[in-house]
C-alpha cells in the first residue's frame, strides 16, 4: 500500500509540468507525482512547518529630539532630529530638502 503523500514546509506546495512530468514543490522540496494536484488537494496535503528563520523585532519608534531656534528675523523655528533624519519648519528647509538650512546646522555644531 503506498503511503499518502505529505509536504512539510513553511511554503505551500504548487503543482506543475515540467518537460513531460509532473511536480509538486515546497521550497527546495521537489517530489515527483502522477499528476497535476488541484490547490484543495495540495492544502489536505500540507503539512504547515514553522520557519527555520527568527524574525527580527523593530526597534521601538522613540521620540524626536525636539530644538527650539531663533531665526535672524525673531521668529523661532522648531528642529527635530529622529535618529538620522533632521527637519526644520522654516522656509529654507521646505524649498531646499536636499540639504541642512542654517538652523540644523546651528544645533548640530551644538550637540
Amino acid at each position: 500500500m503506498k503511503e499518502p503523500l505529505k509536504i512539510v514546509s513553511h511554503l505551500p506546495a504548487v503543482s506543475f509540468e515540467l518537460e513531460g512530468k509532473f511536480w509538486i514543490a515546497a521550497g527546495a522540496q521537489w517530489i515527483e507525482v502522477d499528476r497535476i494536484y488541484t490547490p484543495k488537494e495540495l492544502e489536505k496535503i500540507w503539512v504547515k512547518e514553522k520557519p527555520k528563520y527568527q524574525s527580527t523585532s523593530v526597534p521601538k519608534e522613540s521620540k524626536p529630539k525636539t530644538f527650539k531656534v531663533a531665526g535672524s528675523k525673531g521668529k523661532e523655528y522648531i528642529v527635530q532630529n529622529k535618529g538620522s533624519q533632521w527637519s526644520c519648519n522654516c522656509p529654507a528647509s521646505t524649498f531646499r530638502r536636499w540639504e541642512d538650512c542654517k538652523h540644523i546646522i546651528q544645533i548640530k555644531k551644538t550637540i
